[in-house]
């Protein structure tokens, strides 16, 4: 985002966040938390720290980014509030560990997760219940935030049992804006505003937040504190949206991220990664094009399912064909043009 900005919150701001998050969702000192987010991050100051703290929680400190895995079976605790790439990361090593007859059951036992009856019964059991206890086997509800969640994996995680919650803010709202809860949530959007906000969609599509929780500007940069803040009070968020008539928010992508190919269409990598991204054999993807005649992508593989897969076919499975049968396969719902 250029040079760095220091964002002035005040006590009211963060208090005001505080007490919006109490009131939708429900945490008691019965709760325990293993943090392992920077408290300098104003997602793990506000969720992990501050509203924790204020209900009377138990945090827990992970000994470092590595000994999360080891640290939630210690701990086992009730909340995880945590940024997507520890649930990707979750995912990546249950799909890499089901190779041959443990895939088959995992396949399985997904495709009846969500029904009811003995069969239900029968996957929680043999696969679902042992998924979870590697979290420590407690866990209420997960919150994600810092960063989009593809919504594959929020449906993949309620069915196990586990649900993550996804929010959405910004440094300059303390931070959050929007959130899903335990009693209202859709994947694939970030919920529902805080009872103390309000937002507007402007014409352009971008999210503009008012509230108790907004910056008072940033630390001697007037020029720039003038091109976020509206002279109704509000915040440029600089998100592109859509809200459904249920009210909930979707973010289509960052305003300044939209793509314009040389056509003059325009569009949103986000959308698109999050649809790739469904791909077991893909682990990371960053979309280009901005200009040219059409979209390109930057894919890391996910190795250890590639290599899984390579080591049960007929050895004529090239990585670039792999992958280009998974695009082919993940891509089908995309317009042409993306």
């Amino acid at each position: 985002t250029g040079q760095q900005k220091g964002v002035m919150l005040t006590h009211g701001n963060f208090l005001s966040n505080v007490s919006d998050i109490l009131s939708v969702y429900d945490i008691s000192s019965q709760d325990t938390a293993l943090s392992f987010l920077p408290l300098s991050h104003v997602f793990e100051r506000t969720a992990g720290y501050y509203t924790l703290i204020a209900r009377g929680a138990t945090i827990y400190y992970a000994q470092s980014h590595q000994t999360v895995a080891k640290d939630l079976q210690s701990v086992k605790p009730t909340l995880i509030i945590s940024v997507p790439r520890l649930y990707e990361k979750i995912y990546e090593k249950i799909m890499s560990q089901a190779t041959g007859l443990k895939k088959t059951l995992l396949n399985w036992a997904i495709s009846v997760g969500k029904t009811k009856g003995i069969r239900a019964k029968v996957a929680d059991y043999l696969v679902f219940s042992k998924i979870r206890n590697r979290t420590g086997g407690n866990l209420r509800f997960c919150v994600s935030g810092g960063a989009p969640l593809a919504p594959h994996l929020c449906q993949f995680f309620d069915t196990i049992g586990l649900l993550i919650l996804e929010g959405y803010g910004l440094t300059e709202t303390a931070p959050v804006i929007a959130c899903n809860t335990e009693n209202a949530y859709k994947f694939g959007t970030v919920g529902h505003p805080l009872p103390s906000v309000t937002v507007k969609v402007a014409e352009d599509g971008e999210l503009i937040a008012y509230g108790p929780n907004m910056m008072k500007g940033y630390w001697n940069k007037d020029e720039e504190t003038q091109q976020v803040l509206t002279p109704d009070g509000g915040i440029l968020t600089g998100d592109i949206v859509t809200i459904d008539k249920e009210g909930y928010i979707t973010i289509v992508d960052r305003k300044k991220n939209l793509i314009v190919l040389s056509n003059g269409k325009n569009i949103a990598p986000q959308y698109i990664e999050a649809k790739v991204l469904k791909s077991d054999c893909i682990d990371q993807v960053m979309v280009v094009g901005d200009n040219q005649k059409f979209v390109s992508a930057l894919i890391v593989p996910q190795w250890d399912v590639i290599q899984a897969t390579q080591s049960t076919s007929d050895n004529t499975l090239t990585v670039d064909i792999l992958i280009q049968k998974e695009l082919d396969q993940y891509q089908s719902e995309l317009s042409s043009y993306e």
